[in-house]
């Protein structure tokens, strides 16, 4: 998570903000390690997250690369990271997927803004902190203690209309380089979409996923595309009782369709589909089942079953056309000193430099980005990153998306 703004920040209250946090959410200071039993979080006290200071130049302050500095240390669970530019700064909090979603995530970062902006404030720099919070527990184990099981047979989306056809494997081993897009409207052009929604009856996560489906059909240059739509829906209000963000790590499910897309589609008729299929998930409880993860290890078998021996081992691999939508919503205002401005916010997934080695050269089986969808400060943003290795660059898919938003909402400029 990324909040970019302005004002002073002093080093000692943030250092002292994340002891603090760590002390609140033990969680934060594990580490992840390798057993005979497969991955495990360990709690020794002698090793704390710490927060890393860089002085760096204006234009590095919008900036943030895939691996190295912007990655977690390997087993680390959290990091901060304060990068500045006179007064400008952002302040980027990095947190391991295993233990956090995005409830979990901004739910810590506000409290780590709290806890720091209660230092500059506090008498003699000691600020007032609550107890430790428990350990949160796994979606699996909050599912199954009220009363939902996986199961046997789960249903799994047939990806045979999102196939795209094969491609030689030594096209696919390219090296790709990894661009970072956005689409970030303004509060006028997001209060218009919000309209746009309320008068047809659809949600603003229906609606960008509709733009985001009809932008794929436009970059393919084909007339007809199907597109796989992965959307991970938050579970924490939809189970009884309710789970708030810090008692579970990951309580999501996925929302899995396929959507048909053409020339003449309408983005209302393809939003409609995407709410009524979310709809359909929850009510059948589909989209609960998908939390239980055994059945991704069950995916990729059934991947490589059902294509892989369908191309000739001559160098082709089988591709698809998959996108994966991450709505946070709104997220609402930071608490920050007297003079201290967060005028944006961003979120987005790093990898480690040794996967993100593999992600650049490894085979790409799947033409498809994951799409992050967030709101602050009355502005809707769209983030994605684009391995790019030919003419579909991440600028001109932006451009695309840029372009299907605008039907929906007819403006002159665009930020």
């Amino acid at each position: 998570q990324h909040c970019y703004g302005t004002g002073a920040l002093e080093d000692v209250a943030f250092e002292g903000a994340l002891d603090d946090l760590v002390g609140m959410y033990p969680l934060l200071g594990g580490r992840i390690h390798v057993s005979r039993k497969g991955f495990e979080l360990r709690f020794t006290g002698r090793e704390r997250p710490a927060v890393v200071f860089w002085d760096v130049g204006d234009a590095d302050i919008g900036d943030y690369v895939m691996s190295g500095n912007s990655a977690l240390p390997v087993g680390q669970v959290c990091a901060l990271h304060v990068y500045r530019s006179g007064e400008k700064f952002r302040v980027t909090f990095l947190l391991h997927h295993a233990i956090a979603d995005a409830d979990a995530a901004l739910a810590y970062l506000h409290d780590l803004w709290s806890l720091y902006t209660g230092r500059t404030r506090a008498v003699n720099g000691i600020s007032g902190l609550m107890g430790a919070h428990p350990i949160p527990a796994s979606s699996e184990t909050l599912l199954r203690a009220r009363g939902y099981t996986e199961s046997a047979s789960r249903r799994l989306m047939d990806l045979r209309p999102a196939y795209r056809g094969p491609e030689r494997i030594w096209t696919a081993f390219r090296p790709r380089r990894a661009q970072r897009a956005r689409i970030h409207l303004s509060v006028e052009q997001t209060d218009r979409l919000i309209e746009v929604g309320r008068t047809h009856g659809v949600t603003l996560n229906g609606l960008v996923s509709a733009a985001l489906v009809l932008a794929e059909r436009e970059i393919s240059g084909k007339s007809e595309l199907s597109v796989a739509v992965s959307s991970f829906v938050n579970l924490r209000s939809r189970i009884d009782p309710p789970v708030a963000p810090t008692e579970g790590t990951n309580v999501l499910g996925i929302a899995e369709t396929i959507l048909e897309v053409g020339r003449g589609s309408d983005a209302l008729d393809l939003a409609r589909h995407v709410m009524a299929d979310i709809r359909e998930g929850l009510r059948t409880t589909r989209i609960h089942q998908t939390a239980f993860v055994r059945g991704d290890i069950r995916r990729a078998l059934a991947l490589a079953r059902r294509y892989f021996l369908l191309v000739p081992m001559g160098g082709w691999v089988p591709t698809f056309t998959a996108i994966q939508i991450t709505n946070w919503g709104r997220v609402s205002d930071f608490v920050t000193p007297d003079g201290v401005d967060i005028n944006d916010f961003r979120c987005g997934v790093e990898l480690h430099a040794v996967s993100a080695f593999i992600a650049t050269r490894g085979v790409a089986m799947v033409e498809g980005r994951i799409y992050f969808i967030t709101s602050y400060n009355g502005r809707l943003s769209i983030d994605f990153t684009k391995l790019v290795t030919g003419k579909n660059t991440a600028r001109r898919i932006e451009q695309i998306l840029q372009s299907e938003i605008e039907k929906l909402i007819p403006v002159k400029v665009f930020d």
